[in-house]
């Protein structure tokens, strides 16, 4: 197994997996291969990518996380409970018994270990609903779209109450816009009013929240 760093995709086992995920299955199937006993460390590794994958549904991102599956991950909408007590499940086991374990026990065991401590402290802690978003656009001047889903509880939107938001702006000195999906009681519940206007568009005061809670520069 090829390994350049202590990260959960510092290796290659990890980006392979994470180049084959396309369904939630995939992630399913990688906790369940981790059954308790001694792991091998093909198993183990992508058992941990695919916590960082459940970390990144929830808006946790790692830092070195694919681009290319982000898009993957947006489409996969916000994980249950289930799911995620698997990632967390599963983390925990390859941290105490694994070949994982063992080849970094010679190594450099404090500095693996403590990423994963610290990936089990993103896979608790409460949902950052616009960061995975806000990821993908910030990597692209393209227009985003990841199906009509929502962009707030990542469900699918039924005509009859789909918003479509176009954001424009900079991130990071970047211009870039997005095309985003969402329900339209998902905007008012999430966003203090107003909402719309007199012509059922979008109230610039709303699409200035969803600026920046995406991550958009001011504006000047």
């Amino acid at each position: 197994m090829g390994t350049w760093s202590e990260s959960n995709f510092g290796n290659d086992a990890a980006l392979d997996f994470a180049f084959g995920v396309n369904d939630i299955g995939a992630l399913e199937r990688a906790f369940r291969a981790v059954d308790g006993g001694w792991t091998d460390a093909d198993v183990a590794s992508d058992a941990l990518a695919a916590a960082e994958c459940v970390a990144a549904m929830l808006g946790h991102l790692a830092p070195d996380l694919p681009d290319d599956l982000k898009p993957v991950l947006a489409e996969m909408g916000p994980p249950s409970d289930v799911l995620i007590a698997a990632a967390k499940d599963a983390v925990r086991k390859v941290m105490t018994s694994s070949e994982l374990l063992e080849l970094w026990s010679e190594d450099n065991p404090e500095a693996w270990l403590a990423v994963n401590e610290g990936l089990l402290q993103r896979l608790q802690s409460a949902p950052d609903r616009d960061a995975l978003a806000a990821s993908i656009a910030a990597q692209s001047s393209e227009p985003l779209d990841i199906g009509h889903r929502c962009l707030i509880c990542g469900r699918g939107i039924p005509d009859g109450e789909l918003k479509v938001v176009v954001l424009e702006g900079e991130i990071t000195g970047v211009w870039m816009m997005s095309t985003q999906y969402a329900h339209r009681q998902c905007l008012e519940t999430t966003y203090p009013a107003p909402h719309f206007d007199e012509d059922g568009g979008l109230h610039p005061a709303l699409v200035a929240q969803m600026k920046a809670s995406l991550g958009y520069d001011p504006e000047v």
